[in-house]
């Protein structure tokens, strides 16, 4: 009996200093299809913009906006959703689709990218078997093409909000991680949700058919600095280790609720659009 007892306290050891020994290293990455926690956002790991194209009389889009919400739960903190209203859908109609959730920012991409069909989107403005605007069944696809890549450099946002005059400002970190020879430009867009408004759709497991009257809009663009191609950050190159800053400013309307919205920044190759790095902060 003593015997059989030593065995089972020797292989209960070995079993746990398997574990020990196989412990997941830091970044903490989401596997594929695994809901977990989000990242700690002081790690430096590689973030993902993903900019969908909707419009508030898309009858499919509820759905890609259902799935986008997917995508963002399983990724966490490493996948950014941008929601672009732009196109012929987003136009304002008659009652309830009255209202135009348009921006200049979002009609400039809209045009540059020739998107044709909605929803669709851009993984980090990168060509995904050979196309930037992605049918919903390659999302997944596109996203996983990049997420586990090291990154190539980290953003910290420090935002400043006067409720008074609701100028809000802001300084931005980055710090390359990679040498590059390129150019790099920087942007920073402004999103709301919590947004109620009229949607058409033609899910009825999503919401009423074919117009849901209340139907939340997240992540929405409603302004840029610099416009859609913000601002340059670098030129001529930059060392692995080298860090810059850049300020903007963005005041908000007063039909925003500054409670629901966030500051997106992110880097991108000045020559190819391709964005390196992306964050986000909330306003408030």
């Amino acid at each position: 009996m003593k015997k059989t007892t030593t065995y089972i306290v020797l292989a209960l050891m070995i079993v746990f200093s398997f574990i020990a020994c196989n412990k997941e290293k830091e970044p903490f990455l989401v596997e594929e299809g695994t809901p977990g926690p989000d990242p700690d956002t002081t790690k430096k790991v590689r973030k993902i913009l993903f900019e969908k194209f909707t419009g508030h009389t898309c009858v499919n889009c509820p759905g890609g906006a259902a799935q986008a919400q997917d995508l963002k739960n399983q990724y966490g903190e490493q996948l950014i959703l941008l929601s672009v209203h732009a196109g012929s859908f987003a136009d304002p109609a008659s009652a309830p689709y009255t209202a135009d959730y348009r921006t200049q920012a979002g009609n400039d991409l809209n045009a540059f990218y020739n998107v044709q069909f909605y929803p669709s989107a851009i993984i980090n403005r990168t060509k995904y078997n050979g196309m930037f605007p992605l049918f919903s069944g390659f999302w997944q696809d596109a996203i996983e093409a990049l997420v586990n890549l090291p990154p190539e450099a980290h953003i910290k946002i420090d935002l400043d909000f006067d409720s008074g005059t609701r100028k809000l400002t802001g300084n931005v970190e980055v710090e390359f991680l990679s040498d590059f020879s390129c150019d790099y430009n920087i942007c920073f867009y402004l999103l709301e949700s919590g947004i109620i408004s009229a949607q058409k759709n033609d899910d009825a497991n999503i919401g009423p058919t074919p117009d849901i009257l209340d139907y939340e809009h997240k992540h929405m663009l409603r302004d840029a600095a610099f416009g859609a191609w913000g601002t340059e950050l670098t030129t001529g190159g930059v060392s692995a280790g080298q860090t810059t800053t850049a300020d903007f400013t963005l005041n908000l309307d007063l039909g925003w609720n500054e409670n629901n919205c966030d500051v997106v920044v992110f880097v991108y190759n000045a020559t190819t659009r391709e964005i390196i790095q992306a964050e986000e902060k909330s306003v408030l």
